[in-house]
């Protein structure tokens, strides 16, 4: 690969159903691979060893979100992941950049104990940069990550942090993040544009949040692909229960409360400043099918889960 200070054009799960004539690489979607059964068995293994395992061996704590250093909250990640959203936007990266990205932020943080609240952008940017060289043709060199970072920290602070992240990581970069089961799962389903561009954006906001990390990615993507199509595509939702045989886990249907919650409060946050206004801005454009502005049902918490519900009890008869 080429380091390059030009970058090219936006890939993500949404752009892929674009053309109206792309054909399904697979014949069919097995649900049950990703909920179940040694498949997901042995990729959330891989990703609980990456996160969670972490968590542990640096003695944060097994909740929402890695606690390497008390010295970073929640809400600091979350305002990082936010900018990192635009970072990922200015350099039209790929949506797998982001998400892996905020993936190795996490496991750094949760092994590297005593991380300050001045480096917290350097960090991110040194794994924004590592993702770019691991999922980009060509990719945003050093001087343009510091550019976009006004300046905060030196090439030389970049590159330093860079070897910094790899040997804390132990160069493990690759990652089935929950990108990867969405795009997977958009293909196979042949998802409409306006449910995958949902879906893609529930997923986002729960990296950006942190609300799902008790959940294996496997479970949030299909968690969001059915509220995705309890609003925008049932016939997506027939195709999962079919991939289930009419066994629901209980870890999906907590996760599809969860992901509804969150769109209900990034739907009704007023604060400008907020993370959640980046997000909103980016899914407001009709590229995107304008989805973080629908139109909401009322009560849509209560209206998914009870479309959900009717659907796995009437044997797809809705």
């Amino acid at each position: 690969m080429m380091e390059v200070d030009l970058p090219i054009g936006i890939v993500s799960p949404v752009s892929v159903l674009r053309d109206e004539e792309s054909v399904s690489p697979f014949d069919a979607v097995d649900v049950s691979l990703l909920l179940g059964g040694p498949l997901r068995a042995e990729v959330d293994a891989h990703c609980e060893a990456s996160v969670r395992g972490n968590q542990e061996s640096a003695g944060g704590r097994l909740d929402n979100c890695p606690a390497g250093s008390i010295a970073i909250t929640p809400r600091m990640r979350a305002t990082l992941c936010g900018w990192m959203v635009e970072v990922c936007q200015e350099f039209s990266l790929h949506q797998e950049t982001l998400f892996l990205s905020i993936h190795l932020t996490d496991r750094f943080l949760a092994r590297q104990s005593g991380v300050k609240k001045h480096q917290l952008q350097l960090v991110g940017t040194a794994c924004l940069f590592i993702a770019a060289k691991q999922e980009e043709v060509t990719f945003p060199g050093l001087t343009a990550f510091v550019d976009i970072a006004n300046n905060s920290f030196s090439r030389n602070e970049l590159a330093l942090m860079e070897v910094r992240v790899l040997h804390v990581l132990e160069f493990k970069i690759a990652a089935p993040t929950v990108c990867v089961f969405l795009s997977y799962l958009i293909h196979g389903l042949g998802m409409k544009r306006k449910a995958a561009a949902l879906a893609t954006y529930l997923l986002e906001l729960s990296v950006v949040e942190c609300c799902t990390i008790q959940h294996p990615p496997s479970t949030a993507a299909v968690a969001a692909v059915v509220v995705a199509g309890c609003v925008a595509d049932s016939a997506a939702i027939r195709s999962v229960l079919k991939g289930l045989c009419g066994s629901v886990p209980d870890s999906l249907q907590k996760c599809l409360v969860t992901l509804v919650q969150l769109y209900d409060k990034a739907y009704y946050e007023e604060d400008p400043l907020h993370y959640f206004h980046v997000l909103r801005e980016k899914y407001c454009e009709p590229e995107r099918e304008s989805v973080a502005i629908e139109s909401l049902p009322t009560e849509m918490e209560t209206f998914v889960i009870s479309r959900w519900m009717s659907m796995v009890h009437s044997g797809l008869e809705t």
